[in-house]
């Protein structure tokens, strides 16, 4: 947290109290970031850490966190596992599976294969529990050109809210039977769901990063677009 982000509030707090808002807010990014770093091994976050394996528990219990929300989010050196290139289009998942943690602000529902859900929805966001989704676009030439594949642990349409374009052209196309949780879109704005999760809005940029990546590495690749 920044010196000027929630000046305000924490201002008409006392100190100690501001303090501790501050601590907790910092050990909780700090163990988030640390399990998903070796996805959810309690002993290999203590090793790394310099904690003791008890001490380590005792910080996830304390903010109700539990390791095995971590075991799918893959550690950095493991990234061409969960971003790869397949054809000409990219294959992204296990992404955001942290927001496992906050289904319960979602709705989830079950769509057939071949089923097309409304791009750049204006309500909401998705997060993919099962199946696969392709996203694609239109090239010049009026062919379809598939963006990337998504799949299970990995949120979608989430861009659409973060950025205004006046090229809109993509679409969202179920690739088999998939089961999706629908999240409202007021959370990206939400600054007390984020002070809640800061570990949630470190996992949303890097997953936006390697979106990004996606996107302009094709750039590269003008064969996908005959």
């Amino acid at each position: 947290m920044s010196a000027d982000a929630g000046s305000d509030s924490m201002s008409s707090l006392p100190y100690k109290e501001a303090k501790q808002q501050l601590v907790d807010s910092f050990s909780r990014s700090y163990i988030s970031d640390l399990l998903s770093r070796t996805g959810g091994n309690v002993s290999e976050a203590a090793r790394n850490s310099g904690l003791s394996r008890v001490a380590v528990q005792k910080m996830l219990a304390r903010f109700d966190l539990k390791s095995s929300l971590f075991k799918k989010i893959k550690p950095p050196m493991s990234t061409e596992k969960i971003f790869r290139q397949e054809k000409a289009f990219f294959s992204i998942e296990g992404i955001n599976s942290i927001w496992e943690a906050v289904l319960d602000k979602a709705v989830q529902s079950s769509l057939p294969k071949d089923h097309e859900l409304e791009a750049n929805h204006p309500d909401y966001f998705f997060f993919l529990l099962k199946g696969a989704v392709k996203l694609s676009c239109l090239s010049e030439s009026g062919q379809e050109r598939v963006v990337m594949r998504i799949g299970p642990g990995t949120l979608f349409n989430e861009v659409s809210h973060i950025h205004t374009s006046l090229f809109q052209s993509h679409s969202l196309h179920t690739l088999e039977e998939c089961v999706v949780a629908r999240f409202p879109k007021s959370i990206l704005e939400d600054k007390d769901f984020f002070r809640q999760h800061p570990e949630l809005a470190c996992n949303l940029i890097h997953s936006l990063g390697i979106k990004a990546g996606a996107f302009f590495a094709q750039l590269l690749i003008p064969a996908c677009w005959r």
